[in-house]
């Protein structure tokens, strides 16, 4: 799964997460409420008996007639100050202290509250006329003591129908998961188009490296247009990497530049010999004798030179087998050897000792190299000297040629 896609699911599975727990939340605390409004709801009906028993009460009293319950159809009276019936809205059922029924609401028909003891609070499910007729009726059900001048005189059960309540929560039920069906597909939409945003650097990285490919050398990718992030940073480590390949390239670039010169001076040595020996040689024994053993010694160069260039590869470093060095003998060894070769190469003779610490092979293939580059800028007919300068603690080493020079 590419990485536009999981971030984009990763925000769905987030944000439909948060919307489901918010509205279930919303959902249960707005159930809890409503079902608080219920219950006080049936308390205040309980109040409002409780008030009319009082004022019928006080009106037997003006008339001066003994209140009694039984005698007093208190379901069917109004509530003061109201057209309304007192069980507007209300199932109602009163009880005598036998607990016994001596009054219905009449909403109620022919059926009846069940008959529990005092204080219960609960729902029940009954089966209760309605406007539709009789059918299964979920109502909240509360009984309570009626009581006058503390002495109690009968109980009271009221029962609140639910149906509205459960229908109002079961609307919103369904209005809260299409609100999660719409957060999910709103969330989808977005969250494509945020990871889209947020992996454009990423893109645009991508892109820098694919056109790359097939050149000789790397580019770095431009990280100033880039934020100061993770990608950024990645960007940097990228340039850091790129210019370490870079360098390991053109390392790689020099060393076939100076292996190929290197090598190509004992080879030409080798040459040279062979040929000079294959026309000289039958009738200068003295000649091949020579040749063949400058041959040997060429070829042992270029063991070592292979062999340092192996060991080159694998540690990144060339060894150097450093020495005491007598360089004017080396000099003049040197162009001894390459005379048959080329005659007009001369040296001085000088047989001062100068002593230095190097690698005679490393030495030996930069004088090499200064003289085929002298050799190179004469003719035939011109002529190449090498002569020494000591100048304590300095050993110069003239290769002078009559060339035309650079």
């Amino acid at each position: 799964m590419k990485i536009r896609a999981r971030l984009t699911l990763w925000f769905t599975i987030l944000v439909g997460s948060l919307t489901l727990v918010s509205n279930t939340i919303i959902l249960i605390a707005t159930k809890e409420y409503t079902y608080n409004q219920k219950i006080k709801e049936a308390y205040d009906k309980v109040e409002e008996v409780e008030n009319l028993i009082i004022a019928l009460n006080k009106e037997s009293n003006e008339n001066k007639k003994q209140f009694n319950l039984e005698q007093i159809d208190l379901l069917s009276k109004t509530i003061k100050g109201q057209a309304t019936k007192i069980y507007e809205g209300a199932y109602l059922q009163v009880l005598n202290v036998k607990g016994q029924i001596i009054s219905r609401s009449p909403n109620l028909g022919e059926k009846k509250l069940p008959i529990m003891k005092n204080g219960t609070l609960g729902q029940l499910t009954l089966e209760l006329p309605t406007r539709a007729g009789i059918s299964s009726t979920k109502i909240l059900y509360l009984s309570s003591d009626i009581f006058i001048n503390n002495i109690k005189i009968g109980y009271l059960q009221v029962g609140l129908p639910l149906t509205r309540h459960e229908s109002v929560f079961s609307q919103m039920l369904i209005f809260e998961l299409l609100n999660i069906f719409i957060c999910i597909a709103f969330s989808i939409l977005l969250g494509r188009f945020l990871s889209k945003r947020a992996l454009i650097p990423v893109t645009n990285i991508t892109d820098e490296v694919n056109k790359m490919v097939g050149r000789s050398l790397l580019k770095n990718i431009d990280t100033e247009k880039l934020a100061k992030d993770e990608i950024g940073i990645l960007a940097s480590t990228f340039n850091d990497l790129i210019e370490r390949i870079s360098s390991v390239f053109n390392s790689q670039q020099r060393f076939i530049s100076d292996a190929s010169h290197e090598l190509r001076s004992p080879l030409t040595a080798i040459k040279g010999y062979a040929q000079l020996i294959l026309k000289r040689g039958k009738e200068n024994p003295e000649l091949t004798k020579n040749g063949i053993e400058i041959i040997i010694k060429e070829t042992e160069r270029l063991e070592r030179l292979v062999n340092d260039m192996l060991l080159l590869i694998r540690s990144g470093e060339k060894s150097f087998l450093n020495d005491h060095i007598d360089i004017i003998s080396l000099v003049r060894q040197l162009v001894l050897e390459l005379k048959p070769i080329y005659p007009n190469l001369t040296v001085e003779e000088n047989h001062t000792k100068a002593f230095l610490i190097g690698n005679p092979d490393s030495l030996r293939q930069v004088f090499i190299n200064l003289i085929n580059n002298a050799l190179r800028a004469v003719s035939d007919k011109g002529n190449v000297h090498v002569f020494f300068e000591i100048k304590n603690p300095l050993i110069y080493i003239h290769v002078e040629d009559n060339g035309i020079g650079i």
